[in-house]
C-alpha cells in the first residue's frame, strides 16, 4: 500500500447526497493535524470533509462539518471563507484569544449547536447561521 492512500482514505455516500441534496466527500487523513497545528480533528473545504483516522467514525464530528458545508453553499464558497476571516479577526479582536474568538463565530455557533441534531440539516432554513450572529 503506498504513502497516499495510507493517509487519505475516501468516503462518500449516496444516501447522504440524496437526503441532504449536499456533495461531500470525507477524506479521511492524518496529514489534517499537521495542516491545522493539531487545533482540528475536522474541517469543511468545499466539497471536502477533511477528518483524522482516529475521529472518522464520530458522527457529531461528520455532522459539524456537513453543517459548514451547507453554509459554504449557501454563501457560494468564497465569501463563506472571507465572512469567516472578517468575523474571527473581530472575535479575536472581542475576546483577546484564538478558542473564545473561534467558538464565537456565527458558522461556528450554529454547527456546534446542531451537530448532536441528526435531522437538523433535512429541516434547517437557509441561513441559518444568521441567527446565531451576535455583536
Amino acid at each position: 500500500m503506498g504513502l497516499l492512500s495510507r493517509l487519505v482514505i475516501l468516503d462518500f455516500s449516496v444516501y447522504d447526497f440524496l437526503i441532504y441534496r449536499t456533495l461531500a466527500f470525507i477524506i479521511k487523513t492524518s496529514l489534517l493535524s499537521k495542516f491545522t497545528f493539531g487545533f482540528a480533528n475536522g474541517m469543511a473545504l468545499y466539497p471536502f470533509i477533511l477528518v483524522s483516522p482516529e475521529e472518522a467514525e464520530r458522527a457529531t464530528l461528520i455532522q459539524h462539518e456537513k453543517i459548514h458545508i451547507k453554509q459554504q453553499l449557501e454563501l457560494l464558497v468564497i465569501p463563506f471563507y472571507l465572512m469567516y476571516i472578517l468575523e474571527f479577526s473581530i472575535r479575536f479582536y472581542q475576546y483577546g484569544n484564538w478558542d473564545d474568538a473561534y467558538r464565537n463565530i456565527s458558522f461556528e455557533r450554529e454547527a456546534y449547536a446542531q451537530e448532536n441534531n441528526e435531522g437538523y440539516l433535512m429541516g434547517r432554513k437557509r441561513f441559518s447561521w444568521s441567527a446565531y450572529f451576535k455583536s
